[in-house]
Formats: structure tokens, C-alpha cells, sequence
């Protein structure tokens, strides 16, 4: 079997690199075509990250370009039933073909396999209880950037879009240099203590309560939380053990189950 003139071959270099098969069987505009669109639309999700938009609006930025890139598979395969008899394609182009996308999407900063690299989650396995009854010893769980901050190719630094938010379970750098899990309890600028398991913030209690059924307990003296910070608690069994000042820039990621 010739694995170059396969539509299996065809369609696995345009889901390596959106237009790539297009290109291999000669249709080098639409194959443009098909990238830059896909190009753009990537960009796209990136900057939906920084600017509020309706919900119709992320529907309308993912659904169109998931249907067109469903019919370049459409069109692709009619393209090979018009020129499979035509055009001479060998084992030996598709291998170099598959080779060259894979490393464009490796070693290319605007690809979405290398933002993926470069904002892959931290997984690991919970040590202990402590962070019971959300997550407990042995549970798999995830610290993912994305909900909070980008790790783009153009800048040096982590760029924020978001702040996390009172009660997120977050994984962080702490005094000693060491990743470690947290509750957030207070927001930059902001005035907290905690006395009998009741959070106060700027003298007013907080009606809510953190996720997962966590119920807090012990005490904070009164602390206010500096710019550019937010105030973390590591919990023992939910009773407050330490309290972190943690620079924004400190932050790895919200901490979420695997599995």
C-alpha cells in the first residue's frame, strides 16, 4: 500500500498543522488559506483571555472555526479523488511532510502545540488530608496558569488576566522557595482576620463559604493584604495552619482534580 496517496496520511498532516495536507496535494492557496484562518482564530481564544465577552461571543469564536476546519477534512478528501490518479505521491513525502509539521508546531511561538507547551498544567498526587474533604491523600489534581495567567512567547513575564478570587484553592511559592497548596482568604488591599472560623473582611464577616464542603476554623490576626498580593492560608483538616503575603507573580496555577 502507497501510505503517501492515503487519505489516512492526508488527514493526519491536517491535523498535525491545519492546511498542510492541502499543501502535500498541491493546493498551496487554499492550504494557506486554511492555516491563516486557524492562525487567527487562535489568536482569538488568547485574546478572549484579557477582554469580557457574551456568552454568544465565545460560541461564535469557537463554533465557526471548529465547523470550517471540519470541512477542510470535507474538502481535502475530494481533492485526493481528483488528483490521486495525477499526482505522484510516495512513502517517503508523507514522512518528511509529518516530520516538518511537527517541528513547526514544536519550534514555532505562534502554534497552538507550542502554547500548550508552554501553559501545560502541573499534575501530582495529594501528600496528605489537609486539604480534606475537597482533595485527599492519594487524589491525582492539577495547578493550571490558564485561569489566571498566559505564558506567551513575546514576553519574558507571565501576563495576568485574572485575579484569583477569594476561597480558590491555588498552588504557590512560598517563603522557603517550595511549591505549596493554599486557600485564598483575602485580596490585595484588603483588611482580614479570622477569629472562631468566621473570615472578616474590612470588619465585615463573609457570609459564603470556601468550595468543597471545607469548613474553616482557628485564627488570623488582623492583616492587611499588600498590593500586587493576595493572603493564602495552608489548612490542616480546614483549621487555618499558616498564613502567606503572596506576590501575584507568585501564584502556579488553580488547583483542580484530574480526574
Amino acid at each position: 500500500m502507497n501510505i503517501g496517496k492515503s487519505k489516512a496520511a492526508a488527514f493526519l498532516l491536517n491535523l498535525i498543522l491545519p492546511g498542510l495536507g492541502h499543501i502535500y496535494w498541491k493546493e498551496f492557496i487554499f492550504g494557506i488559506f486554511i492555516f491563516l484562518i486557524m492562525l487567527v482564530a487562535a489568536l482569538l481564544v488568547v485574546v478572549s483571555f484579557f477582554i469580557e465577552i457574551p456568552i454568544y461571543g465565545y460560541v461564535l469564536i469557537l463554533l465557526l472555526p471548529t465547523i470550517f476546519y471540519i470541512f477542510t477534512f470535507v474538502d481535502l478528501d475530494k481533492t485526493i479523488d481528483k488528483k490521486k490518479s495525477i499526482l505522484k505521491k510516495t512513502s517517503k513525502n508523507v514522512v518528511i511532510y509529518i516530520a516538518a509539521g511537527l517541528m513547526f508546531q514544536l519550534l514555532v511561538p505562534i502554534t497552538p502545540a507550542n502554547f500548550g507547551i508552554r501553559n501545560v498544567p502541573e499534575v501530582f498526587i495529594v501528600k496528605n488530608n489537609s486539604l480534606a474533604p475537597m482533595y485527599r491523600q492519594g487524589d491525582i489534581i492539577k495547578s493550571s496558569n490558564l485561569p489566571y495567567f498566559l505564558n506567551l512567547f513575546f514576553f519574558d513575564k507571565p501576563i495576568i488576566h485574572h485575579i484569583p478570587n477569594r476561597f480558590d484553592l491555588i498552588r504557590f511559592i512560598d517563603s522557603k522557595g517550595e511549591k505549596t497548596n493554599g486557600l485564598v482568604l483575602g485580596l490585595a488591599n484588603e483588611q482580614i482576620e479570622m477569629l472562631d472560623g468566621i473570615l472578616v473582611v474590612n470588619d465585615y464577616p463573609v457570609n459564603e463559604n470556601p468550595p468543597g464542603g471545607i469548613f474553616l476554623s482557628g485564627y488570623c490576626e488582623l492583616t492587611t493584604v499588600h498590593q500586587h498580593s493576595i493572603l493564602v492560608a495552608t489548612l490542616n483538616l480546614g483549621t487555618v495552619d499558616k498564613i502567606y503575603q503572596v506576590p501575584l507573580n507568585e501564584v502556579k496555577g488553580k488547583i483542580e482534580k484530574l480526574f
